[in-house]
């Protein structure tokens, strides 16, 4: 599996080494434009009553651990906390698996 390096333009400095700094994606570039992976990360959740269940993120990341924070941070906006109906989330349960 092939991952895409962002390319790199070369400045001077006053030494005039040649200094090699990664040229940052457009803005408009989303991370799946850049080719990483999908993850379904997955994280326990339980009512006051105590009933459980579970909430699943599909998150693009070069790694299981970045995919888990990203997951987290999601999982922390509005529009998730809505869907769960009031359950808390439990991050540090969260599993991550490839999706093909």
């Amino acid at each position: 599996m092939a991952l895409a390096v962002p390319p790199t333009s070369a400045d001077s400095d006053a030494d005039h080494r040649t200094v090699h700094r990664p040229v940052p994606p457009p803005r408009s570039c989303r991370a799946g434009d850049l080719g990483l992976p999908l993850w379904l990360v997955t994280m326990p959740t339980r009512l006051t009553t105590g009933a459980h269940g579970t909430q699943t993120f599909a998150v693009r990341a070069l790694t299981i651990p970045d995919a888990i924070a990203t997951a987290t941070a999601l999982a922390h906006s509005h529009q998730a906390a809505t869907r769960r109906r009031g359950a808390e989330i439990d991050p540090l349960g969260a599993c991550a698996a490839p999706f093909h």
